[in-house]
């Protein structure tokens, strides 16, 4: 007997929703909002959308998914193509053979973890675009996203939670 078609879509809705989020982060942050800060910070929702369902729901966000997400983000933004997809990929990698010692940790432990791999992921961000502008980069602005990253990926975390529980959980 097949599934009412209300069935597919919830199932649908559920197994897509890490992507959706992970794309609407990635429209915000494109977006010139008029916060103090805001430019600074929004290269990081994706990562920080990207650490979470990769540490929380891997198999909801394949790599295939993270590539394609970093692709859209070098098309939208005129980057390097391939340039956060690889930055992307890195992070899902990092973090999903973590997942196994992660999970029966703490928040706090999840937010030391996102602390050591958002620094290293920006400064791996600003060695390759130095490296492509072959010149030395100021530190300031890869600073200054790294921690205001670190200060709102509490907020973006409870919220994904929130995402992950009404939408991901079966009913």
């Amino acid at each position: 007997m097949k599934a009412p078609l209300t069935h597919v879509l919830d199932d649908l809705v559920r197994k897509t929703a890490p992507v959706a989020v992970t794309l609407v982060l990635v429209l915000v942050a494109l977006m010139h909002l008029p916060i103090p800060g805001f430019a600074e910070l929004a290269p990081m929702l994706p990562v920080m959308a990207i650490y979470y369902w990769s540490l929380h729901r891997p198999e909801l966000l394949p790599f295939w998914t993270v590539f394609l997400i970093g692709l859209v983000i070098d098309t939208l933004t005129g980057g390097t193509l391939g340039f956060n997809a690889l930055m992307l990929l890195l992070v899902s990698a990092f973090m999903r053979p973590q997942r196994r010692y992660l999970a029966e940790r703490g928040f706090a432990i999840h937010w030391v973890i996102f602390v050591i791999v958002v620094a290293a992921f920006e400064f791996l961000r600003w060695l390759l675009m130095a490296a492509i502008a072959q010149k030395f980069l100021s530190l300031g602005d890869p600073a200054l996203r790294v921690l205001l990253a670190i200060a709102l990926y509490p907020c973006l975390s409870w919220f994904l939670l929130r995402v992950d529980q009404a939408l991901l959980k079966p009913a």
